[in-house]
C-alpha cells in the first residue's frame, strides 16, 4: 500500500509557527494578505507567487521538488504578491503625481524583502564556521566599520572567526585610505566617513580580542578607489582555492527605506548575493589594492597580505 504524503499547508503551519508565532505576524513580515494566507493553509492551495516568498522564507526546495515531497494545489491567475507588483505598476505609469504613492509602494516591496534577505544574512554569518585552509574572505567597508570588530555586536561571531583563522583561513579587510576620505568629505559625500586611524584601532581592538589567533592571517589594507566607497554599503568577497576548481563568490550589504515604525525611519539592510560579473570586477580591484598594499605594509602585515595575493592571483592564471 502506497504511502500517502503529507500536506504542504501542515508543513508551512509547523514552520510560521517556529520561526513567526502567530499566522498574522508571518503575513506582516512577509508582506502577505492575511486573509490570503489563512485562506491557503486552510485549503492547502497556493498562488505561484505567494508559495515563491514562502519558499525563499523557510529555505524550501523548488515547486516541483515539493509536489514530490507534499500535496498542494497551485492556483492559476495573478493575485497575491504578483498583484501588488501590478499595482505597482499601475501607479507607476500615472507618472509624476503619483510619484509619493510609488514610492511608499516600493518601500512596501522592499519591507517584504526583509524575511528571505534576513535567512540569507543569516547564513552569510555562518560561513565563517565552514571555512578553513585555503579560504579567503575580503571585506569591502566604506564608512561602516565590520561588524565583529565592535564589540557590542561583534560577540556573537567572534567565535567564529577565531574558529576560520585556527583552521587556517585568510581574512583581509579593505577601507578607505585618509587621502581618499579627506577628498570625498571636501565634496561632501563622505559625512560618516571615518578616518583610517579609526578603523585600524577598532582593527587593532578586535585582533586583542583574539588573542594568540590575533597573530593569525588577519590583516588591513586602505585604497584611493572612490567607485568602491558607497556609504553604507559593506560587500564580501569569498575565495575558495584547490587546484582542481577555483571558485568565488560575493555577497553585498545594502541599506533600504522601508517605511517608517512609530513615526520614525526604519533603517534596514539587505543582503544579497552579488552577479557574477560585478563581483569579477570586485575581486580585481581587491587584487590591485592588496598588490599595493604589499609594498607599504609593515613586516608584520607583509606576510600576510602576501599570502593573500597567492589566493587571489591563483584564480586570475
Amino acid at each position: 500500500m502506497t504511502k500517502s504524503l503529507p500536506t504542504l499547508a501542515e508543513h508551512l503551519k509547523a514552520k510560521i509557527k517556529e520561526k513567526f508565532g502567530p499566522q498574522r505576524e508571518a503575513a506582516d513580515a512577509l508582506r502577505l494578505n492575511h486573509a490570503m494566507l489563512r485562506k491557503s493553509l486552510s485549503e492547502n492551495a497556493f498562488y505561484l507567487a505567494d508559495l515563491d516568498i514562502l519558499r525563499q522564507a523557510f529555505s524550501l526546495p523548488s515547486v516541483e521538488d515539493l509536489q514530490r515531497q507534499f500535496t498542494f494545489d497551485v492556483l492559476p491567475g495573478v493575485r497575491g504578491a504578483r498583484r501588488r507588483v501590478a499595482t505597482l505598476q499601475g501607479v507607476i505609469s500615472q507618472g509624476v503625481p503619483a510619484l509619493a504613492s510609488a514610492f511608499d509602494l516600493l518601500r512596501s516591496e522592499a519591507k517584504r524583502l526583509r524575511g528571505p534577505s534576513s535567512t540569507i544574512g543569516q547564513a552569510v554569518e555562518r560561513l565563517y564556521k565552514v571555512m578553513s585552509d585555503g579560504d579567503l574572505l575580503i571585506l569591502v567597508l566604506s564608512d561602516e566599520p565590520a561588524v565583529e570588530w565592535t564589540e557590542s555586536l561583534g560577540v556573537a561571531v567572534l567565535d567564529d572567526v577565531a574558529a576560520a583563522v585556527r583552521k587556517g583561513a585568510c581574512i583581509c579587510y579593505l577601507f578607505p585610505s585618509a587621502r581618499m576620505v579627506d577628498a570625498l568629505t571636501q565634496h561632501d559625500a563622505a559625512q560618516n566617513a571615518k578616518l583610517p586611524a579609526a578603523f585600524e584601532r577598532l582593527f587593532n581592538d578586535f585582533k586583542e580580542r583574539l588573542g594568540d589567533l590575533g597573530k593569525g592571517c588577519v590583516v588591513y589594507a586602505t585604497h584611493d578607489a572612490p567607485a568602491y566607497f558607497v556609504p553604507g554599503h559593506k560587500f564580501a568577497m569569498y575565495r575558495h582555492f584547490d587546484e582542481k576548481r577555483p571558485q568565488q563568490w560575493g555577497v553585498g550589504a545594502y541599506p533600504v527605506d522601508t517605511g517608517k515604525l512609530t513615526g520614525q525611519p526604519v533603517a534596514d539592510r539587505l543582503v544579497l548575493p552579488l552577479m557574477h560579473d560585478v563581483a569579477e570586477q570586485l575581486f580585481r580591484f581587491c587584487r590591485k589594492t592588496v598588490q599595493g598594499g604589499v609594498k607599504h605594509a609593515t613586516s608584520d602585515q607583509k606576510a600576510c597580505l602576501l599570502r593573500v595575493l597567492k589566493l587571489l592571483e591563483a584564480h586570475s592564471k
